[in-house]
């Protein structure tokens, strides 16, 4: 059983059955078992690019907490941005490798590890040159190209 926080301070728990694996195959067309495949690749970019589908999946394996707080589709959505959807995400990979044995379990671990360290390593690349860009002289050089263009287009 996985347990995350999500954005709202709401505790969510989950496990993986093979139920919950045909319920996602059937219903919006996940095979979590893609993450124990030549496909894991796809499936880590899959969700952890489309918050959409992330808080899909978690909607269906969350369904009897969901509907035992009263909670409708949005209200559950709410909870599930920014450090929300990174809880939820670690705890569904984590419950995968639960899933998955120990062997494929460890294998997908240490492929999130490398993707998480991959994009931890972007962000910090982007943040420097962000820092270290001249937006000034871009925007001069930008709008100097722009009006030399106009006036050969206009005349002076």
């Amino acid at each position: 059983m996985s347990t995350f926080k999500d954005a709202l301070g709401r505790e969510w728990s989950f496990s993986i059955t093979v139920i919950e694996v045909k319920r996602l195959r059937e219903l919006i067309q996940v095979d979590l078992l893609d993450f124990a495949s030549e496909k894991a690749d796809q499936m880590f970019n899959r969700l952890a690019t489309d918050p959409v589908l992330l808080v899909d999946l978690m909607s269906i394996l969350l369904t009897d907490q969901i509907q035992q707080l009263g909670l409708d589709e949005r209200g559950f959505a709410l909870g599930l941005v920014g450090e929300g959807l990174d809880n939820a995400m670690g705890a569904l990979i984590r419950e995968v490798a639960n899933f998955s044995g120990p062997h494929r379990g460890k294998l997908i671990l240490a492929a999130w590890n490398q993707v998480t360290t991959g994009l931890k390593a972007a962000t910090a690349i982007a943040e420097k040159r962000l820092a270290e860009m001249d937006v000034e002289a871009m925007a001069t050089k930008r709008f100097d190209a722009a009006f030399a263009q106009a006036q050969e287009r206009f005349g002076s």
